[in-house]
């Protein structure tokens, strides 16, 4: 009888093992799963934020460029930029430091 109570206890333990080890395998691989997603997410995150710079990056060159450029009765002569209104012609900037200029586009932002 005290045989059959030591294997029947021994199998339940094994039993028990077996059980448990299959538990703490499928944590494992569910925990790194989940880690893996994690990483995963954090990579699109990190490209989205990417993108968004880049954009705002080009957004800003694009207005840095629109304030530059020369418009109405701003003119580029001799490479200042002058204004024109009527028979008057004003430089811009002052006498020492004129914003300077190249085709359509100023030196520096004028507006």
């Amino acid at each position: 009888m005290e045989s059959k109570v030591f294997w029947a206890v021994l199998c339940a333990l094994l039993v028990f093992s077996g059980v448990m080890f299959m538990l703490f395998a499928l944590g494992v691989v569910g925990a790194r799963a989940a880690a893996d997603e994690a990483s995963r997410q954090a990579v699109v995150e990190l490209e989205r934020q990417s993108v968004q710079a880049q954009r705002q990056q080009v957004e800003h060159q694009r207005v840095q460029l629109a304030r530059r450029q020369l418009i109405g009765n701003q003119r580029c002569v001799g490479g200042v930029v002058v204004v024109v209104d009527g028979s008057s012609y004003s430089q811009l900037g002052t006498v020492g430091n004129p914003v300077r200029c190249s085709g359509q586009l100023a030196d520096r932002p004028i507006r």
